[in-house]
Formats: structure tokens, C-alpha cells, sequence
């Protein structure tokens, strides 16, 4: 236990913080190793215990997850139109490429 006092705190509370690996590694040692309680590791790191808990459960960084792409039920009929307009953009010169306020008027004036 002497080898965590100089351990330093984290005096701001109330702030999310993502943990980084370090932090993981520290808080994994103190409960697995040094026999810590999550509730004594959690007062000492100014983390909450629920991200103790996730740190001791899962060894390593969180990652992105991908979601299934979000519906879009009113562009949807015009998707392809949209991809082939910026397709033929890619063979122009940037300045004469389309931005997204041209694409919606071309939208509104040819589909109206």
C-alpha cells in the first residue's frame, strides 16, 4: 500500500475524462494485484466506480463501433442522381464542382 501514496490525485470532479492506457493499466493493477477494493481505487483516482468497474473488465481500450447507416426516407429516391452528379464533379476543376447549397437547389429546381 506505501507504493500508491504518492499516487497523484485527480482533483477536478464532475468532468468526463476518457481513461487513457496508463490510467487502465494502473487501475487494473491496483484491484488485481495489490488486492484494492473498486470503491478505494475509485476514491483515490477521482474516477467514478462504474468506470473502474469497465477498466477491470475490459483490458483494453474502448473502440469505435460502426452503426448502421441512418435512414434517409425523403433523399432516398434521389441518392443515386446525388453520386453521379459528384462523380462527374471529380473529372472538373474544383471551382466548378458542386457544393452542398448547389446540390440541394439543383435538387429543388429539377425535382420540384
Amino acid at each position: 500500500m506505501e507504493s500508491f501514496a504518492a499516487l497523484p490525485t485527480f482533483p477536478i470532479r464532475g468532468i468526463i475524462q476518457v481513461l487513457k492506457m496508463e490510467q487502465i493499466e494502473l487501475i487494473r493493477r491496483m484491484v488485481l494485484v495489490d488486492g484494492l477494493s473498486v470503491r478505494e481505487v475509485a476514491r483515490r483516482l477521482s474516477h467514478s466506480r462504474k468506470s473502474i468497474r469497465k477498466a477491470i473488465q475490459n483490458p483494453g481500450p474502448s473502440s469505435y463501433r460502426a452503426v448502421a447507416p441512418k435512414p434517409r426516407p425523403k433523399l432516398a429516391p434521389y441518392v443515386e442522381t446525388v453520386r453521379a452528379w459528384l462523380t462527374d464533379d471529380l473529372q472538373r476543376p474544383r471551382k466548378q464542382r458542386h457544393t452542398a447549397m448547389r446540390v440541394c437547389e439543383r435538387l429543388r429546381d429539377e425535382h420540384q
